[in-house]
C-alpha cells in the first residue's frame, strides 16, 4: 500500500464518521432554532449555508475517494474551494450587522469574500445538480457585471463591481434572501422529516397500501408504484429521491408482471413526480411559493389539493389502461414480484407512523402555526411513535443514517438556493426581467392563452436542466409579474401554473430527470421512457389551464361548492377523454376512429374552459355527450366481447 493510498483511506474513514456528525449538528441546530431564535436572519442563513455546503462538499469528496481512480488535484481543489467558502460564510456571520448596513455599497473585503462565497456555491451546485443551473447563474452574474457594455434594449447602466458583489453575495438579497430563507426556515427540516418517516416504517406502509389498491384496480404493481410513491411524495417532495426509494422494488416487480422496462420506469417517474404537488408537505418549491405569493403555507396546500387529486386519478387511470392493453391482471403475489410482503395486521400497526404525524401537521397548519413550528412537532411525533413499537423502532445508527440522508438533501438545496438567489438578483436588479416579459408579451400577439403557452414552455425548458425549485424560481422571477398582469389572474393562479409545469418537466423529454433516475433501475431506453411518461401523464398538461381560467379548482375564496364540483368534474372528464385517445383504451381496446372521437371530446371541453365559456356552451354539452355516448357504446361492446369469450 502506497503512502498516498494510506492517506486517502484515512480521509475516507474520517469522512464516514464526520459526515453523520455534521448532519446531526445541522439537524439539532435547526430544531433548536424553531424554538429559540438564536441569531438574526442573515446569520441564520449563513449558518445554514455553511453546514449545508460542508455536507455537500464532503459527500462529493467521499464519492470521489470511493472511486478506483482517485483524482488528487480535483480533491485538493474541492477542499480549497470549500475552505474558502467557509471563511467567507464565517466573515458574514461575524460582520453581518455592518454588511447589512452598507448593502449595495460594498468595500474591497466584501468583494473578495463575496467572490469566494459565490465560487463555493457554483462549484457545489455543479456537482449536486449538474451544469445547467450553474451556467445560467454564471451568465446572469456576468450580465450584472458587464451588461452595460451591451448596446440597445438589452443593456443596462454601469454598476461598480464592489456594489454588484454586495448585491449578489451579501445582505438581504442575492445569496441571502427569500430563496435561502425558504431553504433554512422551511425546506431543511421537512427533508429530514421525510427521511425519518420513510426509515421508521412509513415506506412499508406505503407499499402495503399500494398493494391493497392494486387488488381493486387493474394495474397490479403499477398501481402499487402510483400509491406508494404518491404517499412517500406527500412527506418528501423530492421526485428523483422517491424514484430511488420505491422504484428499487416497484420497477423490477412491474417488469416481472409484463410491463416493458420503459413503461415501468415511466409509471414510477409519473408517480414520484406528483408528490411535489400533493399536500401537506408537497415539494420544496411550494415553500418558496408561500413566500413569493405572500400567503400562509396552508393556503398553498389548499390551492394544490384538487389538482393533486386529479394528477393521481390521471396516473391511476393511465396505469389501468396500460395494464389492460398488456393483459396484466396483477395475479402474481408479492413473493413472486420481489415486493416486501405486508399483512393487514402489520398495516394496522404501521398506520400510526404515517397518519398521526400528517394529521398533526394539517391540524397545526390550519391553526396558522409557523411552518418551522409544525416541522419541529412533526419530527418529534415521528420519533416518539417510532420508538413506541418494536416494528418501527430502529437502532441509533439507523436514525443517524436517516437524518444524514435528509440533511444531505437539505444541504444540496441550500447550495441550489444560493445559486438561484444570484440568478434572480442579477435579472431583477438589471431590469432584464421586465424586458424579457415584454418580449414574451410581444410574441403572444395580445392573446392570453398564447402567453400562458410560452410560460409553460419556459418552465418545462428550465426544468430540463435544473431542479424544480430552480425552474420555478426562475420562471416566477422572469415571467411571474407579467403573467399575472397579462392574463388578469391572481398571484396564486399564476404561481401554481408555473410551479405545476416546473414539476412536470421531471417527466418531459428531452431531459426528464425522474425518468433518467428510473432508467438506471429499469435498464430501459431513456428517451422512450420519457415519451411513455408523457403519454401516461398527458391529461396532466390540461389541469393548469383549467385552474388559470377558473380559480374554483384552486378552492379560491368566494368559490361556491357548485363551481368547485363543476370544474373538478369537467377536468376529470377531460382527463379521461384525452387519456383514452392517447392510450387507446377506455373500457375496451379502442379503434383508430374511436380514439379520434375521444380526442375530439377532450378538445371541445378545453375550448369551453379556455375561451371564456359563454361562446362555447355548446362545446361542453357536446364534449360530455361524447363521453356518455362512447361509454354506453363501450359497455355494450365489452358485454359482447365477454359473451363471445
Amino acid at each position: 500500500m502506497t503512502a498516498n493510498s494510506s492517506f486517502y483511506d484515512k480521509i475516507l474513514v474520517f469522512l464516514k464518521y464526520a459526515l453523520p456528525l455534521v448532519a446531526v449538528m445541522m439537524f439539532v441546530y435547526h430544531m433548536t432554532y424553531t424554538q429559540n431564535i438564536l441569531q438574526m436572519s442573515t446569520q441564520h442563513q449563513a449558518t445554514h449555508l455553511l453546514l449545508g455546503a460542508t455536507l455537500t462538499f464532503w459527500t462529493v469528496i467521499l464519492q470521489l475517494l470511493q472511486q478506483e481512480r482517485r483524482k488528487p488535484l480535483l480533491l485538493v481543489l474541492l477542499t480549497v474551494v470549500w475552505l474558502a467558502g467557509i471563511v467567507a460564510a464565517g466573515y458574514i456571520e461575524i460582520f453581518a450587522a455592518s454588511i447589512e448596513a452598507r448593502q449595495g455599497f460594498g468595500n474591497t473585503t466584501d468583494l473578495i469574500m463575496g467572490s469566494l462565497l459565490i465560487l463555493m456555491i457554483w462549484v457545489g451546485c455543479w456537482y449536486s445538480f449538474g451544469p445547467v443551473l450553474t451556467i445560467l447563474s454564471v451568465a446572469a452574474a456576468a450580465y450584472f457585471f458587464m451588461g452595460h457594455l451591451i448596446p440597445g434594449y438589452l443593456g443596462h447602466g454601469y454598476i461598480p463591481p464592489k456594489n454588484v458583489m454586495s448585491f449578489l453575495a451579501l445582505g438581504f438579497s442575492g445569496v441571502f434572501g427569500d430563496y435561502m430563507m425558504a431553504s433554512a426556515d422551511y425546506i431543511f427540516l421537512y427533508m429530514v422529516f421525510g427521511a425519518l418517516l420513510a426509515a421508521s416504517g412509513g415506506e412499508r406502509f406505503f407499499v402495503g397500501l399500494g398493494r391493497m389498491v392494486s387488488r381493486v384496480i387493474a394495474g397490479g404493481s403499477g398501481q402499487t408504484a402510483v400509491v406508494s410513491s404518491g404517499l412517500l411524495g406527500m412527506v418528501t417532495g423530492v421526485a428523483v429521491a422517491e424514484v430511488g426509494i420505491t422504484g428499487s422494488f416497484t420497477i423490477p416487480a412491474m417488469k416481472k408482471e409484463g410491463y416493458s422496462a420503459e413503461e415501468a420506469g415511466a409509471i414510477e417517474s409519473v408517480a414520484a413526480t406528483g408528490g411535489q404537488i400533493m399536500p401537506p408537505v408537497m415539494g420544496i418549491a411550494a415553500f418558496l411559493m408561500a413566500i413569493l405569493v405572500g400567503v400562509p403555507y396552508i393556503e398553498i396546500c389548499k390551492a394544490a389539493l384538487l389538482s393533486a387529486i386529479l394528477y393521481y386519478i390521471a396516473a391511476v387511470l393511465g396505469v389501468r389502461a396500460l395494464a389492460l392493453k398488456r393483459n396484466i391482471t396483477g395475479a402474481l403475489k408479492e413473493a413472486g414480484l420481489g415486493l416486501p410482503p405486508v399483512s393487514g395486521r402489520e398495516m394496522l400497526r404501521l398506520s400510526p407512523i404515517f397518519i398521526i404525524p400528517l394529521g398533526l401537521m394539517i391540524y397545526l397548519l390550519l391553526l396558522r402555526y409557523s411552518v418551522m413550528f409544525v416541522a419541529f412537532w412533526a419530527i418529534v411525533t415521528v420519533l416518539v411513535l417510532s420508538l413506541a413499537q418494536k416494528i418501527t423502532r430502529k437502532s441509533p445508527k439507523e436514525y443517524v443514517a436517516a437524518i444524514t440522508k435528509g440533511a444531505t438533501w437539505g444541504g444540496q438545496i441550500a447550495i441550489a438556493s444560493g445559486t438561484i438567489g444570484i440568478l434572480a438578483k442579477a435579472l431583477i436588479t438589471t431590469g432584464l426581467v421586465a424586458k424579457v416579459g415584454m418580449i414574451f408579451e410581444t410574441v403572444s400577439f395580445g392573446v392570453p392563452l398564447i402567453y400562458a403557452f410560452w410560460v409553460m414552455v419556459f418552465a418545462i425548458l428550465l426544468g430540463c436542466g435544473a431542479p424544480t425549485l430552480a425552474a420555478y424560481a426562475l420562471v416566477a422571477a422572469v415571467m411571474g409579474p407579467s403573467m399575472v398582469n397579462y392574463l388578469g389572474i391572481s398571484m396564486m393562479q399564476g404561481h401554481m401554473f408555473m410551479q405545476y409545469f416546473a414539476i412536470i418537466s421531471a417527466i418531459t423529454p428531452p431531459v426528464a430527470a425522474a425518468c433518467m433516475a428510473a432508467c438506471k433501475i429499469s435498464g430501459g431506453d431513456y428517451i422512450r421512457t420519457g415519451i411513455e411518461a408523457s403519454k401516461l401523464g398527458i391529461g396532466l398538461f390540461l389541469v393548469p389551464y383549467f385552474f388559470i381560467h377558473d380559480p374554483a379548482l384552486l378552492l379560491a375564496p368566494g368559490s361556491t361548492l357548485q363551481q368547485i364540483v363543476f370544474i373538478f368534474l369537467l377536468a376529470l372528464i377531460d382527463i379521461w377523454l384525452l387519456a383514452a385517445a392517447v392510450q387507446g383504451y377506455a373500457l375496451t381496446r379502442l379503434t383508430l376512429w374511436e380514439r379520434a372521437v375521444y380526442g375530439a371530446g377532450a378538445v371541445l371541453l378545453v375550448l369551453y374552459v379556455v375561451t371564456g365559456r359563454g361562446t362555447w356552451t355548446t362545446a361542453v354539452v357536446a364534449g360530455i355527450g361524447i363521453m356518455i355516448f362512447m361509454t354506453v357504446r363501450e359497455l355494450v361492446k365489452r358485454k359482447r366481447i365477454r359473451a363471445a369469450s
